[in-house]
């Protein structure tokens, strides 16, 4: 038997994750499948989250322009939020991301569209998750070995999905 999960049952290889931009939403795909689905709502500035995955399950993403984004379950309690770093401008790529039980992570644009994004921390060196332009107008966003055994990442996941997004659409309009 090949198989690359150790005795214990974990399987050591990082989630592959695609973010495809669907209209004003976007999806998010494992495998070839959707897991995340994120499509603009009636009111202005929302989204709702379609999931499958037990920690987005009634969620939504508000957006509220330079002052980032929030995930937030349906009674309001927000779980997670994307904003920008404190006196620096959205144009210099650099996003802090915090979950609502305080750890905080910081989402990097790296030399452009080319150069993608990674997710970091303080806990260990190196990214959880770096997003990276595929082949198509979509992105791919793996999961590293640290990002595997982080707690929240698939809310992370989603919100560095959005922020990717929306700068590639802030870069594409510039060079326009």
């Amino acid at each position: 038997m090949n198989d690359s999960r150790s005795s214990d049952g974990w399987d050591p290889a990082p989630t592959r994750r695609r973010v495809v931009p669907r209209g004003a939403g976007y999806v998010i795909e494992q495998q070839g499948t959707v897991v995340v689905r994120v499509d603009p709502t009636e009111l202005p500035s929302r989204f709702a989250v379609q999931s499958k995955l037990a920690e987005l399950a009634g969620t939504c993403l508000l957006r509220g322009g330079a002052d980032g984004i929030l995930l937030v379950a349906t009674d309001g309690t927000e779980l997670a939020r994307s904003e920008p770093l404190a006196g620096l401008g959205r144009e210099t790529g650099l996003r802090c991301l915090l979950l609502e039980d305080g750890r905080v992570f910081r989402g990097i644009a790296r030399a452009g569209r080319s150069g993608g994004w990674e997710l970091v921390g303080w806990e260990v060196p190196g990214a959880y998750l770096v997003a990276r332009p595929d082949e198509s107008n979509g992105w791919a966003l793996d999961e590293t070995p640290a990002g595997r055994g982080l707690e929240s990442i698939d809310r992370l996941a989603v919100l560095l999905a959005a922020e990717v997004l929306d700068l590639d659409a802030e870069m594409t309009r510039e060079t326009r």
